[in-house]
């Protein structure tokens, strides 16, 4: 099963942040720590096809795959 995974790497540290979606980035940075606010990313990400670039940060949507679980009952 293919997830999302948002990375968020702020060009001035190179300090990397991993969240499962745009609006979660916003739970813990302001718009003034990413130069952007959300409908910009969204907007920008679904022309890009998953990046959003500008002098702060480099946010890109990434695929993370996952082991399928198996229930008590299949076993």
């Amino acid at each position: 099963m293919a997830e999302k995974l948002i990375k968020v790497t702020f060009k001035e540290t190179g300090e990397e942040h991993f969240f499962g979606s745009y609006s979660a980035i916003y739970e813990k940075f302001t718009n003034e720590d990413v130069g952007a606010v959300l409908g910009t990313i969204w907007n920008t990400v679904r022309l890009t096809g998953g990046k959003f670039e500008n002098d702060k940060v480099l946010i890109e949507k990434m695929g993370v795959t996952r082991k399928r679980r198996v229930k008590n009952e299949e076993l």
